[in-house]
């Protein structure tokens, strides 16, 4: 899957709880911050974003995520620790 965002302010991509939307595991997305607004990964209740990392660091910035478990997901790419 290719999520390719451009807005202006903070978005949201919330991933969801395998009980909500089973992806496979070895499942991944590529998102990219094409406009101003940073991305910001959400986990859902009982999901595990293995790594510090959940947001863009700016325009043309992209994230990888790939399921590794039922509720987990490694995260990698060009991102940031929100708020940090």
């Amino acid at each position: 899957n290719y999520i390719r965002v451009s807005v202006s302010s903070l978005f949201t991509i919330t991933i969801p709880a395998n009980g909500d939307v089973a992806f496979p595991i070895g499942s991944s997305m590529v998102i990219r911050q094409a406009g101003a607004g940073q991305i910001l990964l959400s986990p859902a209740s009982g999901v595990t974003l293995s790594s510090v990392i959940n947001a863009t660091r700016g325009p043309g910035s992209t994230m990888t995520l790939i399921k590794v478990a039922a509720n987990i997901w490694d995260v990698f790419g060009d991102a940031v620790e929100y708020g940090a």
